[in-house]
């Protein structure tokens, strides 16, 4: 069986599971060149239980010294936290007195989590001589200091606000400095222990056991369908308390949410971090603003959903935002464009 069919194999419900599922062979040849079967299969664990595509660069696998990595964007620990229900919102990074080469000496950020219907902050601060990668590789270092710092502070901040949903999952602005450091083992496939020198033994003459009984050969597995198949998605989402219902499978311009919120979040009112983030993701993709709600409007109508300003909706057109490819954010402009205005009315 060959290492592609082995991972799809292991994976029942890949046909109700995010997209990029069904391009593997894509995958190991270019975001994960080079991994292993065991890195491999970590890696694609790792994707399924974060929730990222790596088709979409939000996780990606590398080599460092030898060994797989596996990395992530900033976005895409924003969007984990976002998908929690619980994210809200950050401060931007507070820096400390620049060093002899005039850069910052640390950077702490503080994220804000909902714990008992309280807004809990959770600090971290990163320092500029553990993370400075060297001037060999700190091009990006030396032109954005203040950026790249703040990004492995909030990191940190992330992972220590949502240890569970983020453990392991570093961004690469974390990493750039293992070409002199260790790589945190929670990134790394185990090399199997070598094995134990065998001790010297007196061999025994003994009486022939009796040959076993061979089990009978087992059936193969029926292949699922129908009905099956959506429950087999379901159990592979159980282990995350996430188990998708009315919006699985519901299309925006061609994209398909990788999570459906929970449903609490479609009581609770947005964030003011929400918004900030669709915004900004809407300038990244070259969105016209003045069309951001409308397009807003229509890929909320195509999940089913109104444009109720609920978290949960904030969260489903966000994750569209950052996922969506470029035709389907020119077809959902186009569409923009076409709905109605209001005329005006003339003085």
């Amino acid at each position: 069986m060959s290492q592609t069919a082995e991972i799809l194999r292991l994976t029942p419900a890949a046909a109700e599971l995010p997209e990029w599922e069904s391009k593997i062979d894509l995958i190991r040849r270019t975001v994960a060149a080079g991994a292993t079967a065991d890195e491999l299969e970590l890696f694609f664990h790792q994707a399924r239980r974060a929730g990222l595509d790596p088709l979409a660069k939000q996780i990606y696998f590398v080599k460092r010294q030898g060994k797989g990595v596996i990395q992530v964007g900033i976005d895409g620990l924003r969007l984990i936290a976002d998908r929690t229900g619980q994210y809200a919102g950050s401060d931007d990074a507070d820096f400390s007195a620049t060093n002899d080469r005039g850069f910052p000496s640390a950077a702490k950020v503080v994220v804000y989590k909902m714990v008992a219907g309280q807004r809990c902050p959770f600090s971290a601060t990163a320092r500029w001589d553990e993370y400075y990668p060297g001037d060999s590789q700190g091009f990006q270092w030396k032109r954005m200091p203040h950026a790249m710092l703040s990004k492995c502070a909030e990191a940190l901040a992330l992972r220590k606000a949502f240890p569970a949903d983020m453990s392991g999952l570093y961004v690469h602005e974390e990493m750039e400095q293992a070409g002199s450091n260790e790589i945190p083992s929670s990134l790394q496939v185990a090399a199997p222990a070598p094995m134990a020198p065998v001790p010297s033994v007196t061999v025994v003459s003994v009486p022939a056991a009796p040959m076993p009984v061979a089990e009978p050969v087992r059936a193969p597995e029926p292949v699922l369908q129908g009905q099956d198949l959506v429950q087999a998605a379901q159990e592979a989402f159980a282990d995350r308390g996430n188990i998708p219902t009315s919006g699985d499978g519901k299309q925006a311009f061609g994209y398909v949410p990788m999570r459906w919120p929970l449903p609490k979040m479609f009581a609770e009112p947005a964030t003011e971090s929400q918004n900030k983030m669709s915004r900004g993701k809407a300038r990244e993709r070259m969105l016209d603003l003045d069309e951001l709600d409308i397009v807003r409007k229509l890929v909320l109508e195509a999940y089913g959903l109104e444009d109720e300003r609920s978290k949960a909706s904030m969260s489903l057109f966000i994750d569209w935002l950052m996922n969506a490819d470029d035709d389907t954010l020119d077809r959902a402009s186009a569409a923009a464009e076409a709905q109605p205005r209001p005329e005006l009315e003339l003085n």
